[in-house]
């Protein structure tokens, strides 16, 4: 099935890799407390800001299966593929 958008989490540096891929577009992200989720489409460049300065790894992600520790993290991201 080919959706528009898809939406991943960070477990696995599916969302690190999807945010490297200029075919995919970070449309907005899942907010999580507790038991209620939220959608939040704004100030999406808070998101993939790697802790110390550093930039995402590719070919560490796709080794480690990991994405890396960021400053602001979402319970899942939604992309749209363009």
């Amino acid at each position: 099935m080919n959706l528009p958008e898809h939406k991943v989490d960070g477990s696995h540096g599916d969302a690190a890799l999807a945010y490297l891929d200029n075919s995919f577009r970070l449309i907005a992200v899942v907010k999580r407390s507790g038991n209620r989720f939220s959608i939040q489409e704004n100030k999406l460049e808070d998101y993939f800001i790697v802790k110390g300065s550093k930039h995402i790894d590719k070919d560490k992600v796709i080794k480690t299966m990991r994405g890396p520790a960021y400053v602001k993290s979402a319970y899942a991201y939604v992309f749209r593929k363009i």
